[in-house]
């Protein structure tokens, strides 16, 4: 898998109201694939886009647009999991996002 994942995206959010976070890989071969895991559950519908990077490789973007309903909540987990076909293993980064 890539050796960094990097996510981008707000600190804070407002219940019942929707937000955007972005995650890009470093330069892996073959491409990674990204998956996106709210409270630990798998979220489908996400694009990624696989770019060839200059020094080799291809980095992975992905954005997740996720409208939070549960209210009740006051922080979140948003995970971004990345792998390739050359492992098994999975590069992971978590944010906590706290629920107003």
């Amino acid at each position: 898998p890539p050796s960094k994942i990097t996510m981008k995206g707000p600190s804070t959010v407002t219940a019942e109201k929707s937000f955007s976070i972005d995650c890009s890989t470093s330069p892996a071969n073959p491409a990674a694939n990204i998956y996106w895991l709210v409270q630990g559950f798998r979220v489908n519908n996400t694009h990624q886009e696989m770019i060839e990077d200059e020094g080799g490789g291809y980095v992975t973007k992905s954005k997740l647009i996720y409208k939070l309903k549960l209210p009740e909540v006051t922080q979140i987990s948003v995970e971004c999991q990345a792998t390739n076909s050359a492992s098994i293993s999975t590069a992971t980064n978590i944010s906590i996002i706290n629920v107003i």
